[in-house]
């Protein structure tokens, strides 16, 4: 198993006059991949991102129109979650071939929520940046990696290929 748990502030300066409030948030990351017998192979990831400050975009001029959130000091994102499967099966001889069945975002929860309010306005929608996707994958190995080929020969000079005079 593997975890990543991060916790920090965020807070977003607009001027001198208004103190920014700062927020605190987590996010986190659980990876684990069971051996199954048979050669299969099963892997969870869960990544859960709590509330946090809606960023400030830096003049992006790449991907398309409207894909980026607006510059706010008066927006936060939701919590929001996702949890990805996948499912793999080696086989032939030296398990040279597998092949993987995977389904990202299987409960269809990590789209996010932003609010945006103010003076005169009051601002919320829903976005999904990845869609769910199953991907099928089939893998074949040609051969057997030989790690030694990367280890320093011993004998081997480091002057070697020049010439003394």
């Amino acid at each position: 198993m593997t975890a990543d748990l991060n916790f920090y502030n965020s807070k977003i300066e607009v001027d001198d006059s208004t103190p920014a409030e700062g927020m605190w948030t987590v996010f986190g990351k659980l990876n684990n991949t069971f051996n199954i017998k048979n050669s299969w192979n099963l892997q969870l990831a869960f990544e859960y991102q709590g509330k946090t400050n809606m960023p400030v975009t830096q003049n992006q001029t790449f991907g398309p129109p409207m894909n980026q959130a607006q510059s706010s000091s008066q927006g936060y994102i939701k919590p929001f979650y996702g949890v990805d499967l996948a499912i793999k099966k080696s086989f032939l001889k030296n398990q040279a071939a597998s092949v993987t069945l995977a389904v990202n975002d299987i409960f269809r929860t990590r789209g996010n929520t932003t609010v945006s309010a103010g003076e005169g306005f009051s601002q919320t929608y829903y976005r999904i940046s990845n869609p769910q996707l199953v991907k099928l994958n089939l893998s074949y190995r040609f051969g057997k990696m030989d790690m030694n080929i990367f280890k320093k020969n011993k004998n081997q000079n480091s002057m070697e290929g020049l010439q003394m005079q």
